[in-house]
């Protein structure tokens, strides 16, 4: 998938890996001396954030971080003041009611959204009908009934997501060690979190491997050996 992204001051593109990664494309890039295009990131936010970074390099006056993220079938904006992505165009539609936009909390998610699992196409072979057997009548006995299970409180999803999205966000405003500190706290409440949430992860991948894919890149920018322990231990549990 090639995702194009534009600003005020840059427009590249870049390849995005099966494996989550993304390779820069565009080669006329003129970064800082020595550093070439071509690079290959850790994640689509991560290009994003190195791409921040250049601009306010060349614009220091630069401050709404504003930018359009586009593919084949949809562009999104990021809107700085909602601290969400805002769907502007669906293959050549480009106007919505307010019941067809569509928000994302970060870029990941929208890239999820993008490329659902393929369906499964279950071919069934000819085969010969089976002899009847006769049909003897069974004597049924009453089964006992069941113990009553034991009560189990329900998983709060929208708690949960809640709590996962300030913690995040909390994470994404820190630097330095305190960044690293946060990593590892938020590795942690995902992990004590895991076991109630278990049926839910489930039956929702795509979330699951979008959070995998932040806390990774959040790992990675902290810098910090700890941190990245924690990641690691967090990506071989959840």
């Amino acid at each position: 998938m090639t995702i194009t992204y534009t600003n005020t001051y840059l427009q590249l593109t870049g390849e995005l890996q099966k494996d989550g990664t993304l390779f820069e494309t565009d080669i006329y890039m003129n970064r800082e001396e020595g550093d070439d295009a071509g690079r290959l990131f850790p994640s689509v936010s991560a290009w994003i954030t190195a791409l921040g970074a250049e601009t306010v390099r060349r614009a220091p006056w630069w401050v709404t971080m504003h930018h359009k993220l586009s593919v084949e079938g949809s562009s999104v904006v990021w809107v700085q003041s909602k601290g969400h992505y805002m769907e502007i165009r669906r293959g050549s539609q480009t106007k919505f009611t307010a019941a067809e936009r569509r928000y994302w909390l970060s870029v990941e998610e929208w890239v999820a959204s993008l490329t659902p699992p393929p369906a499964v196409t279950i071919k069934v072979d000819e085969v010969e009908a089976p002899v009847p057997v006769p049909v003897v009548e069974a004597v049924v006995l009453a089964a006992p009934a069941p113990a009553p299970a034991p009560a189990v409180k329900a998983f709060n999803v929208e708690k949960f997501r809640e709590t996962w999205a300030q913690l995040r966000d909390l994470t994404r405003k820190e630097t330095g060690a305190l960044r690293s500190t946060h990593v590892i706290q938020l590795c942690q409440f995902l992990l004590d979190s895991r076991p109630a949430a278990a049926e839910w992860l489930a039956e929702n991948p795509v979330w699951r491997y979008t959070v995998r894919a932040i806390v990774q890149e959040l790992g990675w920018s902290a810098g910090n050996q700890e941190a990245h322990n924690a990641v690691a231990a967090f990506l071989e549990k959840f």
